[in-house]
């Protein structure tokens, strides 16, 4: 309880995120999901959702997708090309207000497979939404077709696609089935020149999400959430796929929490895990020790800021004191 307190009393502090995040947990940025490009640059960093605008079915949610928030009684655009033209719009105005990647969501309502649609019938589909909706059967084309309308633009953008696999948050008979990375196969060979970052390690789809990685050259993994899930997990899944997948598209952690001190904590597993797995390496003769010391530093660090374009100039200023 009296850690609690103590904890209260920081909320909020600008100081107490300094000592956390950068002086404790040496973290040179933190990627923000929280619908909104504004935060202080010092630490964060924003990805931006596009799910609404992709799973949008009636007037009012194409409106407010587009507008990323209720659309205060405007129409929705009238057509397909309009549609498409307010999310140019609106994908542009993130990316001036800072924004460094896109993120999809969607895993947690459909599966990750998104069949290729053509463009007149989607567009028939979303006339069809306009006049009055759609039935779940038309409903899933449509999302298609948007879905890859966005990949298209993420990778004219020049941003990472970050979509969410696997394991779902919560207790609530999800159907971790449709979660499976490899549904995304498709997808990958469709859009080559866009970059997908694969969230928390495909759990427990790893040896998937490995596949994928290793035969796609757009596929990367993600870690994040994977040492709160399981320690244990991380540190078979690193095994893995330093086995059988390039190490400069592995990232061993994201924080996936609101909370600093939580991130900071896990952090120190991520830190932790990737030590060990690098040491059992050492010790096998696998690699050498200073070849551990450099490949930790690419797991935790370097393959991050190649994979959202973060300069050295930025690097700089973020590790640097601040007050």
């Amino acid at each position: 309880q009296e850690l609690s307190l103590r904890v209260a009393e920081t909320a909020g502090e600008v100081s107490w995120y300094e000592q956390v995040l950068k002086r404790n947990g040496r973290f040179i940025a933190s990627l923000m999901d929280v619908g909104s490009t504004r935060g202080d640059r010092r630490y964060f960093l924003p990805v931006m959702r596009v799910d609404r605008f992709i799973v949008a079915g009636k007037p009012s949610e194409f409106a407010d997708a587009v507008t990323n928030g209720p659309s205060d009684g405007r129409d929705a655009p009238a057509n397909m090309a309009a549609y498409l033209k307010a999310l140019d719009d609106l994908l542009g105005a993130y990316q001036s207000e800072g924004m460094i990647a896109l993120k999809c969501g969607l895993a947690y309502r459909r599966s990750l497979r998104f069949e290729t649609v053509d463009r007149a019938t989607a567009s028939s589909l979303y006339d069809q939404a306009l006049r009055g909706g759609l039935s779940p059967s038309d409903a899933g084309p449509l999302q298609d077709f948007l879905f890859h309308e966005v990949c298209d633009r993420a990778s004219a953008l020049h941003l990472p696609y970050q979509v969410h696999t696997g394991l779902q948050a919560g207790n609530w008979g999800a159907d971790i089935a449709i979660t499976n990375p490899a549904f995304l196969t498709n997808t990958l060979k469709a859009h080559p020149g866009t970059t997908f970052d694969l969230f928390h390690g495909g759990y427990p789809y790893g040896g998937e999400l490995a596949s994928l990685a290793k035969n796609f050259p757009n596929a990367y993994i993600n870690a994040c959430w994977l040492a709160i899930i399981s320690p244990t997990v991380l540190r078979r899944c690193l095994h893995e796929w330093l086995d059988t997948v390039p190490h400069s598209k592995i990232q061993a952690f994201g924080g996936d929490y609101r909370m600093p001190e939580l991130a900071y904590a896990h952090g120190q597993m991520a830190r932790e895990a990737v030590a060990d797995v690098l040491a059992d390496r050492v010790e096998a003769g696998w690699i050498a020790e200073a070849d551990a010391s450099a490949l930790a530093n690419r797991l935790l660090r370097d393959n991050g800021l190649k994979l959202f374009a973060i300069d050295d100039e930025f690097v700089k200023s973020a590790t640097a004191p601040i007050g």
